[in-house]
């Protein structure tokens, strides 16, 4: 903490590492393949989780756009995305890259920040974020 009581950028970044935010909301999709959004705050707190599609799948450029929509309407300056795979590899397939890259160039260019994407089943995650590949240089 700084000396006037606020949480430093570093310690926040400890708060929000993709293993809490794995453990957090876990619980969110036990059950069933989903896509989450969570909004976040200036402060990269996160505000809202919101659910944006279980399967079967919806087009992806439905996805990308109803996610942009929640972002405008929450006016999120950054956000996470879990896409919950229970019964497949946490790994990424082209459609993770494709889409994941689809959801962050046009949320950068409404001035939003995609901080990681996850994919995630019931024992392990992948996050885009900790194995660079979350375009973050572009």
């Amino acid at each position: 903490m700084n000396n006037k009581g606020r949480i430093t950028e570093k310690e926040n970044e400890n708060l929000l590492s993709a293993n809490d935010i794995y453990n957090k909301y876990q619980s969110l999709f036990a059950h069933s393949d989903k896509l989450i959004l969570l909004i976040q705050n200036k402060d990269k707190r996160i505000t809202k989780a919101k659910e944006i599609y279980k399967n079967p799948y919806k087009n992806l450029s439905f996805l990308v756009n109803d996610i942009i929509y929640e972002l405008l309407v929450f006016n999120a300056p950054y956000f996470v995305l879990i896409r919950c795979k229970l019964n497949e590899s946490i790994y990424p397939k082209d459609d993770d890259y494709l889409f994941s890259k689809l959801v962050h160039d046009y949320a950068h260019k409404i001035n939003i920040k995609m901080c990681d994407y996850l994919i995630a089943n019931r024992s392990d995650y992948y996050s885009f974020k900790e194995q660079g590949k979350l375009y973050e240089n572009e």
